[in-house]
């Protein structure tokens, strides 16, 4: 018996369960796979409508191919939410340890790094989605793919879907809708959805780009394009600091790429009428050890280029030498302690204006979507129309890298899939 009927028979307690209902679930990713996989045996029909030829296509590519499913440290305050209190009643129904347990009944082992990422044994995202897959096709879940619905007419009954193509009207006692965001669009990905869900009275927060690089405007970081490291990033909007985030940074011709600056991009909008900017520290828990050499060594032939390579990379110590005017085979007996200093204030106050981020197509996730107070999130259904349920990316919740974002994808559709077949 999976975990999944397992925990339904908590709901049986107080619920009573619905006989033979028709469901669609609109979007085959990670949450609506999720969902339909907690169907109760087979006795409902259940449908999986999704754009693409297969299902689980982003979910395949997440991790950088590999799966980064959920995260050992996963906690309401990671993520970006209003209320945040939803958040909260969202992430106590299923645990990271609950979710690994259930991908392991699937036949999903998974491991955790020493950081807390959780990863499938298979190290492969694609075969997490074929597995899910094979699940469904068991309970006998049916397919609807290469289709875009882009009506939703409510009444009595349920609900009535139109579809771009000629597909005949699908009418529906129950609705989920899952359908994601408009991150990695060469993927499928749209919000198209919300504008027949706007027109039934639905409140949406504006869609941004999110866990997107950073783009800059200027060339002051050209010599160290190319450099992979960890720093410490502070956003700055004009004189305020908005968000702080350390982590692995790529710099590039056009910003910054990676974790550090990704997990930030969130807070950069409407750049027209704001002045952002980010203040860089390249020596995060190495400035301290940095000194102490310098002062071990201050009375040596040994250049300070050498002594900074000992923190940095080679690009950076040069970069930053270069910027401060110190030739780099200069001994470091003959640096006086101004120039030092000005060494330690470029490298962990540097400053870089920021134009704005780098679009939908190279984010991993969007942030905005369905207004969280019209959601119930002990259930996950609508609080204007009962029998509709969202899930996943088209929520306006952000968190960071790290498996934080699938496990609110897998928890929310677990949530609604508990509920859809209940009164």
């Amino acid at each position: 018996m999976l975990e999944s009927e397992l925990n339904l028979s908590t709901i049986k307690k107080t619920k009573r369960i619905l006989q033979h209902l028709k469901i669609a679930i609109l979007g085959g990713g990670a949450a609506g796979m999720m969902a339909a996989l907690q169907a109760p045996g087979k006795q409902h029909d259940i449908t999986i409508i999704d754009k693409n030829e297969t299902l689980g296509r982003k979910l395949s590519s997440t991790g950088a191919g590999r799966g980064n499913l959920t995260n050992l440290a996963i906690a309401a305050d990671r993520y970006t939410a209003k209320p945040a209190q939803f958040v909260e009643t969202v992430l106590s129904q299923l645990t990271p340890q609950q979710l690994r347990n259930y991908f392991d009944q699937l036949g999903i082992p998974t491991f955790a790094t020493e950081d807390g990422w959780v990863y499938p044994l298979s190290n492969s995202a694609s075969n997490v989605s074929d597995l899910m897959e094979s699940h469904l096709r068991n309970k006998g879940v049916s397919l609807l793919l290469n289709e875009t619905v882009r009506t939703i007419q409510v009444d009595k009954t349920g609900f009535t879907l139109g579809f771009t193509s000629d597909h005949s009207p699908f009418h529906v006692d129950r609705l989920l809708i899952a359908t994601g965001g408009k991150a990695a669009p060469q993927l499928g990905a749209d919000m198209d959805i919300l504008q027949p869900l706007i027109r039934t009275g639905y409140n949406v927060i504006p869609v941004r780009p999110a866990l997107a690089p950073i783009t800059k405007k200027t060339r002051s970081t050209k010599k160290i394009q190319g450099v992979r490291m960890d720093i410490t990033l502070s956003l700055y909007r004009s004189k305020a600091r908005i968000g702080r985030n350390t982590g692995n940074a790529i710099f590039t011709e056009w910003g910054l790429n990676g974790p550090a600056a990704m997990n930030l991009s969130h807070l950069i909008h409407d750049t027209a009428n704001n002045d952002y900017w980010l203040s860089i520290d390249f020596l995060p828990n190495r400035s301290k050890y940095l000194r102490n050499l310098i002062l071990t060594y201050q009375s040596t032939e040994i250049p300070l280029f050498t002594l900074l390579k000992s923190v940095l990379p080679h690009k950076i110590a040069r970069w930053a030498l270069d910027k401060m005017n110190v030739p780099l085979r200069t001994p470091i007996k003959f640096v006086n302690r101004t120039e030092i200093e000005n060494v330690f204030t470029f490298l962990t106050k540097f400053r870089l204006p920021v134009e704005g981020t780098r679009d939908f197509e190279f984010s991993q996730l969007s942030t905005g979507g369905i207004e969280l107070s019209q959601i119930n999130p002990k259930t996950m259904e609508s609080k204007r129309h009962p029998g509709i349920f969202f899930a996943g990316e088209i929520l306006d919740v952000i968190a960071p890298c790290g498996g934080y974002n699938l496990h609110w994808a897998f928890t929310t559709g677990s949530i609604a899939g508990k509920n859809l077949f209940y009164t």
